[in-house]
């Protein structure tokens, strides 16, 4: 039985027991990956190889400060179950429920509105990524005749993910955090056939748009993409409240983090090696058109649309409950 603030406190035992729905340390990873998703691979090197070894510094730093303030959250959530046993009813808005014990009403109501803007901002550029994916998908396939705008593919997506994004907490995605993180690696193991088989020379395009950018420049825009790129926080306790094992917390973003950018430093210094200064801002534009790279282009839009629905479940959550939509209900509309 799932736990709300109408659930009675005589079934709360028999609640806590059933856990056979609850996420193993294996998927919490998965889940980490899967909000991390493919920009390790497609967006975040060119970032990187611009600044150099000052760039694998800024890395390293953002990345040590995430996982540790997402450790710190984690032992938060613990501790707030044992002072105030009544926190796990609200387990569909932790966030605003730790700040509730901490400061009062009005404080959660503040830092309900910031998380739900952080992720709602954070889930645009996916959209647009895919929707730009799919149109670059179309035209090379087509031979530059089946022109359709990427705003109209965000409709037409967003639209297709409706019935996803009713699915819930990610205890209840795991076959489809499994599809998402599957599509990473799929999309990994392409461009890594890419850059070793590919030539040395990076596709033409326009460059009359492009300035020359001082050193500054470039390291904010290496730490804003980074920053971007793994911020955990936003679905780090949504992902934690339905653990199996909370404690372990820790093993789950670690090892999320330790994939992901193993398979961006593979990426990285193939691209490095093979282009140098030349990569372009997605990887999928500077390596030569072949069919792997087509497929890449396909799994990349699917990943980063599947992967919506898990980093933004805490928003809709959210939502669901500002208009008093319980998991029953839910379950019917689907």
């Amino acid at each position: 039985m799932e736990l709300s603030e109408r659930t009675l406190l005589l079934d709360h035992t028999a609640s806590t027991k059933n856990c056979h729905n609850k996420l193993s340390v294996i998927f919490a990873i998965v889940c980490i990956v899967d909000v991390f998703g493919v920009f390790p691979v497609t967006t975040l090197p060119k970032a990187i190889i611009d600044c150099g070894i000052y760039g694998g510094i800024i890395l390293c730093i953002v990345c040590s400060i995430q996982i540790y303030t997402a450790i710190l959250l984690g032992k938060s959530w613990i501790i707030a179950e044992k002072i105030d046993v009544s926190v796990e009813t609200k387990n569909r808005y932790p966030y605003s429920a730790l700040a509730e014990i901490t400061y009062g009403t009005t404080f959660s109501n503040f830092v309900s509105f910031l998380v739900n803007v952080t992720i709602f901002g954070g889930g645009i550029p996916n959209l647009i990524v895919a929707s730009q994916n799919i149109e670059l998908l179309g035209l090379r396939l087509s031979s530059d005749t089946f022109e359709v705008s990427f705003c109209y593919w965000i409709i037409i997506i967003g639209m297709i993910l409706c019935p996803v994004l009713w699915l819930g907490s990610p205890k209840d995605m795991k076959l489809l955090c499994t599809i998402s993180v599957a599509n990473v690696v799929i999309v990994f193991l392409l461009v890594t056939e890419c850059l070793i088989f590919s030539s040395r020379t990076p596709t033409t395009t326009d460059d009359s748009f492009q300035t020359e950018q001082s050193f500054w420049e470039l390291m904010f825009i290496c730490y804003g993409i980074i920053s971007f790129q793994f911020d955990i926080h936003p679905s780090i306790l949504t992902i934690q409240v339905d653990m199996r094992e909370k404690s372990k917390l820790n093993s789950a973003v670690l090892g999320g983090f330790a994939i992901s950018l193993g398979m961006f430093s593979i990426v990285t210094a193939l691209a490095a090696s093979k282009y140098g200064l030349s990569v372009k801002p997605s990887l999928l534009e500077t390596l030569p058109t072949t069919i792997p790279l087509h497929f890449a282009a396909l799994f990349v839009a699917l990943q980063l649309c599947l992967s919506s629905a898990v980093s933004n479940s805490a928003l809709y959550q959210y939502m669901e409950d500002c208009m008093s939509i319980s998991p029953g209900k839910k379950s019917l509309l689907l």
